[in-house]
């Protein structure tokens, strides 16, 4: 398969005629990002459907059946959410502390354009939103004025015409791109891209992920954390620390 079975859902749901894949991708997509597994009789039931049809859906995406198909995506949730380490506090601080470390070049990098951007957008995927939300409130401390950009870019442009530009110079857009849920954000960067002019992008990124960027004048910085798992809490750890780090590289060079 070219896709992924969610990549593939992902194109079911944004699909512009209503069909019976689309309304099950839609409910099944929304259910399990909440966590939430339901079992065939009652994704049938809840998208007006046979059972037959939700078997025929799974077969569709390259599955046996359902029951398949269920596996398959708890496996997917389990690597971003649930994938426990045993390792103990220090083992799983040093390959953080390690990952920044290694990373002082790119931080020195990303306060420059931070320092001389003309707008600085931030975007993030469902799983990364309080990483995006703690930069936010970081820049907004440092007196600059961030801007969330969500999959609706329409406020952002002076009309409906693809070819006007943003208001301002330079823009400076941090992504935070992880987690299997990420099509529209990478239908949204596509945009930008085609759209806006005088622009770098600084996105965050897992190995796995990042095999799906090809943006120009992009800086990845890929959040490869050896020794310790790459779960939610602890890739969201390393994040905010490196949030810290730019904080504080920022007051160093305006104080």
């Amino acid at each position: 398969m070219s896709h992924s079975a969610w990549d593939k859902m992902e194109i079911l749901a944004k699909e512009y005629v209503d069909s019976a894949y689309k309304v099950i991708s839609i409910n099944f997509l929304e259910s399990v990002k909440k966590g939430e597994f339901k079992k065939q009789k009652q994704l049938a039931e809840e998208c007006f459907v046979s059972e037959s049809t939700v078997t025929k859906f799974a077969k569709h995406l390259g599955f046996s059946g359902y029951r398949e198909l269920l596996f398959y995506f708890k496996n997917e949730i389990d690597d971003f959410y649930n994938n426990q380490n045993t390792e103990n506090e220090g083992t799983i601080f040093s390959p953080i502390l390690n990952w920044i470390s290694m990373n002082n070049s790119n931080i020195k990098t990303i306060c420059e354009n931070i320092l001389s951007a003309g707008d600085i957008n931030i975007l993030s995927s469902y799983q990364t939103k309080s990483s995006a939300k703690f930069l936010y409130e970081v820049l907004s401390n440092l007196n600059f004025r961030p801007y969330f950009l969500n999959h609706n870019l329409n406020p952002f442009w002076k009309n409906e015409s693809s070819k006007q530009e943003k208001l301002g110079d330079f823009s400076y857009n941090i992504v935070f791109f992880m987690g299997p849920d990420n099509n529209c954000l990478m239908d949204t960067l596509n945009l930008l891209e085609k759209n806006m002019k005088n622009q770098k992008f600084l996105i965050f990124s897992s190995e796995k992920q990042s095999q799906k960027l090809s943006l120009k004048n992009s800086q990845i910085l890929k959040v490869n954390l050896k020794g310790v798992g790459q779960n939610f809490v602890i890739r969201t750890t390393a994040l905010h620390m490196l949030i810290l780090e730019i904080y504080k590289a920022i007051l160093k060079t305006t104080n």
